[in-house]
């Protein structure tokens, strides 16, 4: 048998015409630099690192510049925001770069996990990463053993800073110091100290806000008023979402308060703030600056907001169009929806009809009304019994003022949030009798009277909620009729706004007749579908015949009128 033997075959370069030029060509060399801050301190080392980088590559023979990447203002964490850094990454991508410059590893990343990744993929590209301050580069086989630890120094060093800053931000908080940026923030300016003050020409457009959503107008339709009136927001532009109202309404600011730490950084690698639900605590200033809307009228639409809210989409808060929602048919008692009509011969035209309910699917033969002949019936009725005269309008307001009596309500509230804050320092009392003494940790006398305060309390704060649905209903009213007054001119008017006041319900008989149901009551659809074969039978007030001239439709009309309690569901 022969004897069994190794050939070890040298290995032979293979010239390739790449490879020769390679050989050739100079190394292509960039640099990276970044300053996290915009402190004077900073800025001169971001410019130094620039110059003296710029410099040492074009002046080395073997290398060819190939440009400086630099991110100013930028926390070195997380690569995700660095616009230049991941400009560069993508560059050596496209076998661009052959060499980057850095100062130090911090300066390339202060992730560990980032930075470990980010160089691996380099050195598979053939790209050297050279630091600096600690004379690494990515080629050395004992890189990554380094570069964790000298990472891991700069991950930590970032912790500790995140954490002094937030201690800093935490004590100015608690004295109160407060720090707001007016560039975009509609309504205020600063003074020459930086104190908040009242900037007249946009806090009429807050005002107006305000207003608007009492008197009934959803996010999207005063956001919609204000872009016609060609309103300007806080960026100086006319443009303002759903959203921005929302957040306009309920920013306590505009009240003359500040709310300090809404939102926290909980992980500070990825900088990503989230709101503030308990994670951190938080700095509530009372009167911090001159408010915009005094203090009743905001927590009232606070209230109201969060009534809306629980409200079905359905409900005349979210309506877009005069008569949405309110016109019900006396066959089957569902609320009319709008569709479009193009029978033979006609043009397109709008009405009000039953049959496309997809919710409440009933057999119905009633026809459908003409939108506009109705929109226009209502006008002409308004008209017909003064309600576009000034002075019914007046005396509606000085009859409803005289019986709103807010100042008795708020005080009603303060005695029962008075009465809230005694029980819940006796149950605090009956917590540490029963904790003093472990005899009394299963005594039916303290638990009972414990869960009896407790139930007192969910009582008071259901009669505060109650009282407070009756202010912001008052004081919806009481903003519409003086909203009225101040806008009614018998041809420019809010027509809805007008019509709410005029006419809660409208029950459609056939496709020209129609009852206006008065009152002051608020009833849902469900509600008042059963009222509807009453309401139909009950006194008439007024009564009348219209010509729309304009259609060339005679339109008849009832009114009559509904108490709560007149008549029994």
């Amino acid at each position: 048998m022969n004897e069994r033997k190794v050939i070890v075959i040298d290995a032979k370069p293979v010239i390739t015409n790449n490879i020769f030029e390679a050989n050739k060509r100079k190394k292509r060399v960039c640099a990276y630099a970044r300053v996290s801050t915009n402190t004077l301190d900073q800025i001169n080392s971001y410019n130094a690192q620039i110059d003296e980088y710029t410099k040492r590559i074009k002046n080395n023979p073997d290398w060819e510049f190939k440009g400086l990447y630099a991110d100013e203002g930028l926390s070195g964490t997380s690569y995700k925001n660095r616009t230049e850094f991941n400009k560069m990454i993508n560059d050596a991508r496209k076998n661009l770069i052959d060499l980057i410059l850095v100062k130090s590893v911090s300066r390339f990343s202060r992730n560990t996990v980032d930075a470990l990744s980010i160089i691996r993929e380099l050195r598979s590209l053939s790209v050297e990463v050279f630091f600096e301050k600690e004379n690494m580069s990515s080629l050395d086989s004992k890189i990554d053993f380094h570069l964790t630890i000298f990472s891991s120094i700069a991950q930590e060093e970032s912790r500790n800073i995140s954490e002094n800053v937030k201690w800093g931000i935490r004590k100015r908080y608690q004295e109160g110091k407060v720090k707001i940026n007016t560039k975009r923030f509609l309504g205020y300016d600063k003074d020459d100290k930086g104190k908040l003050i009242v900037n007249p020409s946009e806090a009429t457009t807050v005002q107006d806000i305000f207003t608007y959503y009492i008197l009934g107008y959803s996010y999207k339709e005063i956001g919609e008023r204000l872009e016609v009136e060609g309103r300007l927001n806080g960026a100086g532009i006319s443009a303002f979402s759903p959203a921005a109202i929302m957040r306009i309404l309920k920013n306590e600011k505009y009240m003359g308060d500040v709310l300090l730490q809404k939102t926290v950084t909980v992980d500070y690698l990825t900088h990503k703030a989230i709101k503030n639900n308990g994670h951190a605590p938080q700095y509530y200033i009372k009167n911090n600056h001159p408010p915009i809307i005094n203090r009743e009228l905001f927590e009232n639409v606070q209230h109201m907001i969060s009534i809306r809210h629980k409200e079905n989409t359905n409900t005349r808060y979210a309506r877009k169009y005069p008569l949405s929602g309110i016109v019900h048919c006396s066959d089957c008692g569902r609320v009319l929806n709008r569709n479009h009509y193009k029978l033979a011969g006609e043009n397109k035209r709008v009405v009000l009809t039953c049959k496309n309910s997809y919710t409440n699917k009933k057999s119905c033969k009633m026809q459908p009304i003409d939108n506009e002949a109705l929109e226009l019936l209502c006008n002409k009725v308004l008209n017909k019994l003064g309600f576009f005269d000034e002075s019914v309008v007046n005396n509606l307001i000085n009859e409803f003022s005289s019986g709103l009596k807010d100042d008795e309500l708020y005080k009603q509230i303060v005695i029962k949030e008075t009465l809230i804050k005694e029980i819940e320092i006796e149950i605090n009392n009956l917590i540490e009798l029963r904790v003093s003494n472990k005899d009394n940790y299963n005594d039916e006398y303290l638990i009972k009277s414990y869960n009896t305060k407790n139930e007192a309390i969910n009582q008071l704060n259901s009669e505060i909620s109650l009282i407070k649905t009756d202010v912001a209903n008052a004081t919806t009213k009481k903003a519409r009729l003086v909203h009225m007054r101040d806008v009614l001119n018998g041809e420019n008017i809010l027509f809805r706004d007008v019509l709410l006041e005029f006419t809660k319900k409208i029950i459609q008989i056939s496709p020209t007749e129609v009852v206006f149901v008065m009152g002051d009551f608020e009833l849902s659809k469900e509600e008042f579908e059963p009222l509807i074969p009453k309401l139909l039978n009950s006194p008439v007030l007024n009564a009348g015949e219209v010509y729309i001239e304009s259609l060339d439709i005679k339109m008849k009309y009832q009114v009559t009128k509904y108490d709560e309690g007149m008549l029994v569901i």
